[in-house]
């Protein structure tokens, strides 16, 4: 189920099983360490999944994606994962 809504209350992740998806380019490290960190911090989610691409090129494995899926409620997704 995809939920899009321009005024959503980004309260209603809060203690919700989050994901990532990132890609590992070294010129997005730095802020993707501080996005998970202040994310873990302002959500306190009950899981963190994380999928962290070897190959900055290719496109994750489908089984990865799938496994995120099924494991959390919401997923960020870096550019380019």
């Amino acid at each position: 189920k995809v939920y899009y809504d321009n005024d959503a209350d980004f309260n209603l992740l809060k203690g919700k099983k989050i994901g990532y998806i990132f890609n590992q380019h070294g010129s997005a490290r730095t802020f993707w360490e501080a996005l998970e960190k202040e994310t873990a911090k302002a959500l306190d989610p009950a899981v963190i999944e994380r999928v962290y691409k070897d190959n900055t090129w290719a496109p994750a494995p489908s089984a990865e994606i799938e496994r995120l899926v099924e494991k959390t409620d919401y997923v960020l997704v870096g550019v380019g994962a």
